[in-house]
This record gives C-alpha cells, structure tokens and sequence, in this order.
C-alpha cells in the first residue's frame, strides 16, 4: 500500500498576484463615492439593519430666479443626522433664517429616523449651541488659536435635554467649560 507523506501535495504556484494601487484624490466623481458607499453599507447593515446613507440639502433660494443664495448640507445614515456645510449670506443673517434652516435640516433628519444629529465648525459655535446643540469637545487647527468645534444634538421627539426659562436656553456644563454662548436667533 502506498502513503502519501504529509505535505507531498503542495498547490501550483500561482502567479504572482497584482496588488490594488492607492490613489490620494480631491476629485471624487459621483461613481467612485457610489462604489464606496455600497462596500461600506453591506458591513454597517450587518450590524445595524440600516444602509440607508442619503444626502440631504436644505435650501434658500432667490424666488425670482430660485438661484441658491445658502443653505445647510448633509446626510443621514444608520439613525444619525451630519451636517457637513451651512451657510447664510451675511446680509440676510439676524432675521432668524439661519435658526429656520437649521431646524428644517434637523426636521427632515427626525423624518428620515435618526436619533441624533452631529458637525463641527470653527465659527459661529454659539448659533449652534442657541439652537440647542451641546458641544462634545473641540480641537486646534490652523490659524492659532482656532478651534474645531464639535457638537451634537439629539433629535429625539420631546427631548429633555434643555430646560427654558425666559425664552433662553440655559447652559449645559460642557457649553460652560468650551466658553460657548448661546444666543437665541443668532443666525
């Protein structure tokens, strides 16, 4: 009887295999953000039940023209709402429209089912923290002595979170320590 020794059967060699190149971009077309969205979603859906990562744009637009004049960008993905970019032309702030904006941004994201909200910004913490949001920390970035604010908010109905008195929000600690203030209707 014949025994074959252990290991005699070693696979083919294969050829050598080609490695993925990395590139580093600041174009990201639409196909590329597509392919990446959809490897990630199939790992957090695993976990969370939810690929459900969806862009979201609240606009102020000319009404003449319906030309964009701000706005806030975003998204919302796995029960969180991000906030990625806001703007308000200086000349139309302190009419509350910055304060409508913010809360249509955060009222599509209670629709879409998420819990809570989060961003950064490096100015105008305050209109943000007197639109109820709270800071988690902040960071330093370039041009010394500015900072990375960032901050979050939770979009659950009814939230207890702030307490009211007088039409002002009061400070939360965190608000405190960071030296933010809040301001009602800033924007």
């Amino acid at each position: 009887m014949f025994m074959a020794e252990p290991h005699s059967h070693k696979p083919a060699r294969k050829q050598r295999e080609m490695l993925p190149s990395i590139v580093v971009t600041d174009v990201i077309p639409p196909s590329v953000i597509n392919a990446i969205e959809r490897g990630s979603e199939g790992s957090h859906s695993l976990i969370a039940s939810t690929g459900d990562r969806r862009p979201l744009a609240v606009l102020l637009n000319q009404p003449e023209t319906q030309r964009v004049l701000g706005g806030a960008i975003g998204l919302s993905s796995l029960g969180l709402l991000f906030l990625d970019a806001f703007f308000l032309p200086e000349e139309l702030r302190g009419r509350g429209l910055g304060t409508m904006l913010l809360r249509e941004f955060e009222e599509e994201g209670r629709r879409r089912g998420c819990r809570w909200a989060f961003l950064y910004t490096i100015s105008l913490p305050e209109f943000y923290a007197g639109n109820g949001w709270n800071v988690l920390g902040r960071t330093p970035c370039d041009e010394p002595g500015t900072f990375r604010v960032f901050m979050t908010k939770s979009l659950k109905p009814c939230s207890t979170e702030h307490q009211f008195r007088g039409g002002h929000i009061l400070k939360t600690p965190r608000q405190r320590d960071f030296g933010i203030q809040q301001k009602k209707d800033q924007a």
